[in-house]
C-alpha cells in the first residue's frame, strides 16, 4: 500500500496579461527550493531556473513561466506566496540615514500591477511598425552576462515579432 496522496487546495489566478490559470501553495520541496535561491554561487540563470521549476511545480505542469512575461511571473510568485505563507509580509526596515529600525508589513493584496499597454505595436511613422512581444524569463536568462547596452539591444531585437513596412510584413 502506498502514501497517500496529498491534496491542495487550487486557487485561481489572473495574470495582468489577462490569463487565468489555477495555482496550489508551495510545499517543503518548493521552499527548500527557493532557499537555494540565498547561496553567494548562483548566477542569474541559475536563480531563473529555480523560480521556473517552482512555477512548474505550483501550477501542476500547465504554465511554462520560460515563456511568461516577467511582469506575469513577478505577480504569479506574489499570488503564490500569498497562498503559501500568507497575505502580509512582516520586516523590519533600516534607515539608511540614521540606522534607525521600524517595524513594518505590506499588504500584498495592494500589489497591483499597472499601465501595462494591450497594443504591443509600435509606429515609427505612417509606412513602418513593430509588433512586439514582452520580455520573458528567456530573454532574461540569455541576456543576464551582458552589460546593460547590449541587454537593451538584445531585449529589443528579440522581442520584434514582425516589421511592417507598407502593406508587406516580414
Amino acid at each position: 500500500m502506498g502514501l497517500p496522496k496529498i491534496e491542495l487546495p487550487l486557487s485561481r489566478v489572473k495574470l495582468p496579461s489577462g490569463k487565468s490559470i489555477q495555482i496550489r501553495p508551495f510545499t517543503v520541496k518548493e521552499e527548500k527550493l527557493l532557499l537555494l535561491i540565498n547561496q553567494d554561487n548562483n548566477s542569474v540563470k541559475d536563480i531563473n531556473d529555480i523560480l521556473r521549476q517552482v512555477i512548474h511545480n505550483c501550477t501542476e505542469g500547465k504554465v511554462d513561466s520560460y515563456k511568461l512575461p516577467m511582469f506575469d511571473m513577478e505577480y504569479l510568485f506574489t499570488e503564490l506566496r500569498k497562498v503559501s505563507v500568507g497575505e502580509t509580509i512582516d520586516y523590519i526596515y533600516t534607515c539608511p540615514s540614521c540606522s534607525m529600525k521600524f517595524e513594518t508589513s505590506v499588504d500584498l493584496n495592494n500589489i497591483t500591477v499597472e499601465n501595462i499597454k494591450k497594443s504591443t505595436e509600435i509606429k515609427l511613422d505612417d509606412e513602418i511598425s513593430f509588433k512586439m512581444r514582452y520580455p520573458s524569463q528567456q530573454d532574461e536568462n540569455k541576456t543576464a552576462e551582458m552589460d546593460i547596452e547590449e541587454r537593451v539591444m538584445e531585449y529589443v531585437n528579440d522581442c520584434i515579432e514582425k516589421i511592417f513596412v507598407g502593406e508587406e510584413s516580414h
